[in-house]
């Protein structure tokens, strides 16, 4: 007897979907096994060969697919409207076909996901190893590299961004930087950064986005020219296997301080100075913030103004998906965990034994205990 097409894609679709359950299984019960075959070897692969295709495709490859998608769903829509018009026997038959079909797509979906990136969410992480020591992450530390962060900017005031086709290929060499310096290995992944055509990246409350499919980074069309190095670092973090937002930030940060370009490395002090300021008690944090230069105070705004430009709906609903999403990765503080780059911060020891710290023109030191 032959299988109808849709019971077998049914049938595959949970099989893919009980795979992937054993994929997590194993990544939780075996961590630093599963990191060598998946994280350091095929997504390793996958990254470097889909890469190389992705940087010789100029346009945004996921916009592409995405548009092809949406005309799918708009003639997937148009059928099922048509078929509830008709007979009532065939009304129950287009229904269910209609589940089944959203079904196999959203299981096809999610194990492409996480195969191709999304697993490396259950990798061992910066926090749990051996370098971390949370003694050390102290109100009077956060304050001490705030005040090095203060001298830091105003050194750097006034330095221009490089221009953003040289931007792109100087963020991957600080992204492998960062990477040795906390003991893992630069993968090759993707160099060029993308902006998607439409500009719809910027009606959301996201200044960047890294797609699995063929590995790319796009950020934002209203980024401000400090935002971009770091951004961009962020983005480039994740293609490098590190999922955690926490963790993207963290090599961000050391990506831009380990640059030559001051002004890279002023990006990378102001997002760090303006997580410090965060930890500060008011008193202290008035005070340093009334010695910054004009353009930092308005660089200090200027992400709250825009977010305010933006629809408070689709602001919320995004933020109540995402943040949801990263609570189902065992990501339990979700959208925070942003800030928690701030821990490893404090508290992670580079591959030299010593925290990160900064001299007087925000290039990264070791600091000596």
């Amino acid at each position: 007897m032959r299988i109808p097409k849709g019971r077998r894609l049914f049938a595959l679709a949970i099989a893919l979907d009980l795979s992937l359950l054993g994929l997590v299984w194993l990544a939780l019960r075996y961590p630093a096994a599963f990191e060598e075959i998946y994280t350091r070897g095929f997504f390793a692969w996958y990254a470097e060969t889909a890469g190389w295709l992705s940087d010789r495709i100029p346009f945004s490859v996921h916009e592409a697919i995405g548009l092809v998608l949406f005309l799918l769903v708009l003639r997937a829509t148009a059928r099922f409207v048509l078929r509830l018009c008709g007979r009532r026997q065939n009304q129950r038959k287009s229904i269910g076909a209609t589940l089944q079909g959203i079904f196999v797509t959203l299981s096809l979906a999610a194990c492409a996901f996480y195969l191709l990136w999304g697993l490396n969410y259950f990798r061992p992480r910066l926090v749990h190893s051996s370098c971390f020591d949370k003694g050390l992450v102290t109100v009077e530390r956060s304050t001490a590299l705030a005040q090095n962060c203060l001298s830091a900017l105003i050194a750097l005031a006034g330095t221009a961004c490089p221009p953003d086709r040289i931007l792109a290929e100087e963020m991957q060499t600080c992204v492998h930087n960062a990477m040795r310096l906390i003991g893992d290995r630069p993968l090759a992944t993707a160099v060029r950064v993308k902006y998607f055509l439409g500009g719809w990246l910027s009606a959301l409350p996201s200044t960047g986005v890294t797609l699995p499919l063929l590995p790319e980074n796009h950020v934002s069309l209203d980024l401000y020219d400090y935002e971009k190095p770091f951004i961009i670092a962020h983005e480039k973090a994740h293609l490098q296997g590190r999922a955690m937002e926490s963790e993207a930030n963290y090599l961000a940060l050391l990506a831009c301080l380990s640059s030559e370009h001051p002004s890279i490395r002023k990006s990378g002090v102001f997002f760090l100075f303006r997580m410090l300021l965060r930890t500060l008690p008011p008193g202290e944090r008035a005070h340093l913030i009334s010695l910054l230069p004009d353009e930092y105070r308005q660089d200090l705004r200027a992400p709250a103004i825009r977010l305010a430009q933006k629809s408070a709906f689709v602001v919320a609903l995004f933020q109540a998906l995402y943040g949801n999403f990263l609570k189902a990765q065992r990501i339990e503080d979700g959208l925070a965990n942003y800030s928690a780059a701030l821990t490893l911060v404090l508290g992670f020891r580079l591959n030299s034994g010593q925290t990160l710290a900064i001299d007087g023109r925000g290039r990264l030191v070791r600091e000596t205990e």
